[in-house]
């Protein structure tokens, strides 16, 4: 069985206001953990100087946002990748094109190599961590538009 993943926003309000009510946090309040009322699902929140991370227990997946994150920002995961390129092509339908999202994080590099497809030949564009999280969309839309790397 898939589960469907949640939109979540790294802000204190977003829980309360999404059925959520905090289970513990630690000590240090850098920890939380949040239950869901209805279906019981926990959420367990970490907070640094620089950066929110998300856990869900119930699929094991990890969301991460930067502590500027605005709402034109996305998460550094492949989910806020996939999001990031979404909206690029949104904006700029011109560029539009089949692709296979943040197969391969690319250790050290902080970026994620994506697979794409154009007139049946296969590219590889590399979007950086700093496009993603503060949401510039021209530079990651101009990383498909620009001369392509071959998979």
């Amino acid at each position: 069985m898939t589960k469907t993943l949640i939109e979540v926003k790294p802000e204190m309000t977003w829980f309360q206001t999404n059925g959520y009510e905090l289970e513990t946090k630690d000590k240090t309040g850098t920890g939380e953990v949040w239950k869901n009322v209805k279906t019981g699902e926990w959420i367990i929140v970490s907070r640094t100087n620089t950066w929110t991370t998300i856990f869900f227990p119930s699929t094991g997946e990890f969301r991460q946002f930067p502590v500027s994150w605005e709402t034109k920002g996305y998460e550094w995961t492949k989910y806020g990748v996939d999001q990031a390129i979404r909206a690029a092509f949104t904006q700029f339908p011109q560029w539009g094109t089949t692709f296979q999202v943040a197969e391969i994080w690319e250790a050290g590099k902080d970026g994620w190599a994506v697979t794409w497809q154009k007139a049946g030949e296969t590219f590889t564009a590399f979007l950086t961590k700093n496009a993603v999280t503060t949401g510039d969309l021209a530079w990651i839309a101009d990383q498909f538009a620009k001369s392509p790397v071959y998979a």
